[in-house]
């Protein structure tokens, strides 16, 4: 019998090694960072270059994307902080007259005001803005929409009731409350703040800090029918939301005061 063992060669594998400008090229591949816009433009132009598959490229384009957004949002948000700390405080510079045609009731920033004190600033700080309105049955509602020069931009929305006064033809409502929503968005959108006298003469140097009324409040002061409807609905709000309000809201009863007196 033979016991003549069978050996199995043994097969070895060649070591595979990669080629050297293969390893440069891989090491030489832009880091991207978040918010670094210059590194995902490098590695897309290095992808495009190299002929990627379209799924990778369609990635790399979405990616960039995101991360311009991003840079844009972040450089909005700092030049709305530089704006708002050299902005300084809105004057009322528009008197309000009682009945005697003397006596100065309250006072506020119309809305030209407002503009002629923070355009050269927005101007500065890289912004823009724009005025849009819908007109819905019973209500018009106006968009402030603030643009910066990096390509973010941010809204603010106010929202008014029709006007009923007889005494005004249609188009001066429309404009009457088109011109009041604005004052509203613009003051909303860039966080501007009003000063001046106390409104109504007869609190002084009251240190409260002061709120603006919200729309659900301004809309009911806008239902009065009457002298008498608006002082009920004003002293409800008044008892329902306390001093910090006080002056915003003898501010929107004046308004609507002397609309029903030129009735």
């Amino acid at each position: 019998m033979d016991n003549t063992k069978i050996v199995q060669p043994v097969i070895v594998k060649p070591e595979i090694k990669l080629k050297r400008k293969y390893v440069k090229k891989v090491s030489q591949l832009p880091v991207v960072q978040q918010n670094n816009p210059t590194g995902i433009e490098d590695m897309l132009k290095l992808a495009i270059t190299n002929k990627v598959d379209v799924g990778t490229l369609e990635r790399l384009m979405a990616m960039r994307k995101e991360i311009k957004a991003e840079k844009a949002k972040e450089d909005f948000d700092k030049s709305m902080a530089a704006f708002q700390a050299e902005c300084p405080v809105i004057q009322k510079d528009k008197n309000v007259l009682g009945k005697d045609k003397i006596t100065v009731r309250y006072k506020y920033a119309p809305l030209e005001s407002i503009i002629y004190q923070i355009k050269d600033l927005i101007t500065k700080h890289g912004f823009s803005y724009k005025f849009e309105t819908n007109n819905q049955e019973k209500l018009i509602e106006v968009i402030c929409i603030v643009n910066h020069k990096s390509g973010h931009s941010e809204k603010s929305k106010f929202s008014v009731p029709v006007g009923i006064e007889d005494y005004m033809t249609e188009v001066q409502k429309y404009g009457a409350r088109v011109t009041f929503a604005k004052r509203y968005t613009l003051k909303n959108a860039f966080g501007l703040t009003e000063t001046g006298e106390d409104i109504d003469g007869n609190v002084k140097d009251k240190k409260v800090d002061e709120l603006e009324l919200d729309n659900k409040s301004i809309t009911k002061i806008n239902t009065a029918r009457n002298i008498q409807e608006l002082n009920v609905i004003c002293k409800a709000l008044q008892e329902t939301l306390g001093p910090k309000y006080r002056k915003s809201l003898v501010e929107e009863y004046g308004l609507k005061k002397e609309e029903l007196n030129k009735k």
